[in-house]
């Protein structure tokens, strides 16, 4: 049934979001923690599969029952029409069966028609709320946006003895920035919401002064 496919393909687009939102956060080189946004759209994931599951399992079953009823109303009405050509049933009976047979038929549809509606329904509303929750994921990881020029970084994670990262014990979660032409140590710290005080002492700086393609560690706030 069409309406079937498409809560199938709806499934498939979520995980497809699913496995977009995991390799969007952090990247670990410890023990991993994961955005509380991600492990709430895992346990959504988890719920809706097995809805979906069931509901399959209802449709199939649907199904099932629905070609064993037809197979039924076929052998019925085979026997109604033989005993009308030997006379022994009213032509107003026959008409009578006749309705009685298809209203049963179309109900059998219909309950069919109906779940898979409210399993596409469903997706569709979960898949609006994964939609956000995706772009919510991959913003994040871009730092704060200031009113000028947007630097642009990608979380990660130093630890202890990593180039340009802080000293003290333990990873730091936090962002990698790479300085672009016209960047300033002062305009970076002011876009990811930190001080140029912070930046020096997480990159080991001496100075202010920073140059394109370096390589920064901007700690998360």
């Amino acid at each position: 049934m069409k309406p079937y496919r498409t809560a199938a393909l709806i499934f498939a687009s979520l995980s497809v979001a699913l496995v977009a939102c995991q390799t969007t956060g952090y990247t670990q080189r410890r023990a991993p923690v994961e955005d509380p946004a991600i492990s709430n759209l895992r346990a959504d994931m988890r719920i809706l599969e097995e809805r979906i599951n069931k509901a399959a399992g209802d449709v199939q079953a649907l199904q099932v029952n629905y070609e064993r009823l037809h197979q039924e109303v076929a052998s019925v009405r085979q026997q109604i029409a033989a005993a009308a050509a030997g006379g022994g049933v009213a032509a107003s009976e026959i008409q009578r069966l006749d309705s009685r047979i298809n209203a049963v038929d179309n109900a059998r549809k219909h309950d069919a028609e109906v779940i898979i509606n409210q399993v596409t329904a469903e997706l569709q509303k979960i898949g609006a709320g994964t939609s956000g929750i995706s772009r919510r994921a991959s913003s994040s990881g871009a730092g704060a946006t200031p009113a000028g020029r947007v630097p642009s970084g990608k979380r990660t994670t130093a630890s202890p003895g990593a180039a340009g990262a802080s000293a003290a014990g333990g990873a730091e979660q936090g962002y990698e920035h790479t300085i672009e032409k016209g960047q300033s140590l002062s305009a970076i710290a002011k876009a990811y919401n930190t001080t140029v005080d912070a930046l020096k002492k997480a990159n080991n700086l001496k100075g202010d002064t920073v140059y394109i393609g370096q390589k920064l560690f901007i700690p998360k706030q």
